[in-house]
C-alpha cells in the first residue's frame, strides 16, 4: 500500500493475486498504479490443447530436469542458453514459471498457474511459436519441481508432450528429502540413478548431471562428482563452480544426432 501510494506499479509473482484484494485495488486505482499479477491465468477459451504440431517443430529439446524443486534448473539453463549461443549455437528457452516470465522471457508459460487440461498444449504452443519465430539450432525446457517429488510431480509433460529427446538433470548431493513449502521434510528423495532409469522409460536420454553444491565443502563437492561419474557412467558438473562450457561438446553432439535421425 504505501508503495502505490507513491504511484509505483507492482509486479506480483506470488500465488494470491493483488488484483483480489479490494483495498489494494482501490489505492492502485486512486494513485494511478498498475498491478501486474504474473501468476494470473489466461481464461480458458484463450488456452491451447495438445494437437500435435510439435511432432513438425525441427529444434531438438533438452529439458533441464531436477531431483526437486529449487535447484537451479532455470538458473543452470539460462547459462547454457548463453554460452551455446557464445559458441554459434542459437540456443533458446522455454520459461515455465514466474520466475522466467518475470526475468524477461519470450516464449513459454506458467506451468503450475495452468489448468492441468491445458499444460501440454501450452507447453507445445510455446514450442512452436519459438521454433517458427526463432528458428533456433536447440530449445532448452525450463523444468519445475522434479519427476517424483509428491508435492507436485511434475516432468512427464516436457519428455511426452514436449518430446525432448535429452535431459540434464540438475541434482544437490546434500538434499536427502523432499521439502514442502514450509521446509518441512516429506519423503525421501530416491536414488539418482532410479531418476535416470525413469527419464530412460519416458523416452528421453540423460546426457549429463550438473550439481548443486549446497552445503557441500569444496572437498565434498568433488567427492560427489567423481561417486556419480563412476556410478551413473554419465559426465556430471558443477555449473556454479566451474561454469558450463564444459557441457558445449556434449550438446553439439546430441544436435547433430537429433538431426540426422541417430
Amino acid at each position: 500500500l504505501e508503495v502505490l501510494s507513491f504511484g509505483m506499479h507492482v509486479v506480483n509473482g506470488l500465488h494470491n493475486y493483488l488484483s483480489d484484494d479490494l483495498e489494494i485495488m482501490q489505492c492502485a486505482i486512486k494513485n494511478h498504479a498498475n498491478l501486474i499479477d504474473v501468476r494470473k491465468p489466461k481464461s480458458a477459451k484463450d488456452q491451447k490443447f495438445w494437437t500435435g504440431e510439435i511432432i513438425n517443430v525441427k529444434a531438438p529439446r533438452i529439458a533441464l530436469l531436477g531431483t526437486d524443486c529449487n535447484l537451479g534448473k532455470r538458473t543452470t539453463g539460462l547459462w547454457l542458453k548463453d554460452t551455446c549461443c557464445d559458441h554459434g549455437i542459437r540456443a533458446e528457452m522455454i520459461f515455465t514459471g514466474q520466475t522466467g516470465k518475470m526475468q524477461g522471457g519470450r516464449y513459454g508459460f506458467i506451468l503450475d498457474s495452468t489448468l492441468n487440461d491445458f499444460v501440454s498444449g501450452e507447453l507445445e504452443n510455446a514450442i512452436v511459436l519459438c521454433d517458427r519465430m526463432e528458428r533456433p539450432d536447440l530449445i532448452f525446457l525450463e523444468g519445475q519441481s522434479s519427476l517424483r517429488n509428491p508435492s507436485g510431480p511434475c516432468g512427464s509433460e516436457f519428455i511426452c508432450s514436449g518430446m525432448a529427446k535429452g535431459v540434464i538433470l540438475q541434482h544437490a548431493p546434500k538434499q536427502k528429502f523432499f521439502l514442502a513449502d514450509d521446509n518441512r521434510k516429506l519423503l525421501p528423495i530416491p536414488p539418482i540413478e532410479e531418476e535416470l532409469a525413469l527419464i530412460r522409460l519416458y523416452g528421453a536420454k540423460t546426457l549429463a548431471v550438473t550439481l548443486n553444491s549446497s552445503d557441500l565443502s569444496f572437498k565434498e563437492l568433488y567427492s560427489e562428482k567423481k561417486k556419480l561419474e563412476n556410478l551413473l557412467c554419465i559426465p556430471v558438473f558443477c555449473p556454479m563452480e566451474d561454469g558450463v562450457e564444459q557441457i558445449i561438446p556434449i550438446i553439439k553432439e546430441f544436435i547433430i544426432s537429433q538431426v540426422s535421425g541417430n
